[in-house]
């Protein structure tokens, strides 16, 4: 950064040790604002991937509060994606259970398929299953009850059998 003095005069030393603080400052503010259209690229590219799923994605605080869904949550649960702010994981599936810092009910196994009964908006139940991450501030969701629905018309077509 250079600068001129429009005048003959010099800058006094307190104005030269101003602009020289801004000086050094300039870098640094251009790689921040780099870095921040970085990541807000990367974010509306992850999100997009994210809404272009079926599967609900759902992120959670500790004590079991929602805290983000995708397209697929809103779509699956049939709630305002505002509404699901807040709410508390239970409203949606009330078998779920937060112990052992769990998304999933503590019996089952890391890594192992579970399902679970959740409810829509409208008050209607369905089956979602996912996997077991007890370390998961996150779950992936998918509407299982077609799938359900075959299976257990096969189990009854073979008893009948």
């Amino acid at each position: 950064m250079s600068l001129e003095a429009l005048a003959a005069a010099t800058y006094p030393g307190r104005d030269l040790d101003r602009l020289e603080r801004v000086a050094h400052q300039i870098p640094s503010a251009i790689e921040s604002s780099r870095l921040a259209e970085v990541l807000v690229s990367s974010e509306k590219r992850l999100r997009s991937v994210l809404d272009s799923s079926r599967d609900a994605v759902i992120t959670i605080e500790a004590a079991g509060l929602i805290t983000g869904v995708n397209a697929g949550a809103v779509s699956m649960f049939g709630y305002p994606p505002a509404q699901f702010e807040g709410k508390e994981l239970r409203e949606l599936a009330p078998k779920w259970s937060l112990s052992g810092s769990s998304l999933w009910d503590a019996g089952d196994s890391p890594g192992r398929d579970v399902e679970i009964d959740a409810r829509r908006s409208n008050g209607s139940s369905f089956t979602v299953g996912g996997r077991h991450r007890p370390t998961a501030r996150s779950g992936r969701l998918r509407d299982i009850t077609e799938r359900k629905s075959e299976e257990d018309a096969r189990i009854m077509r073979r008893t009948r059998a």
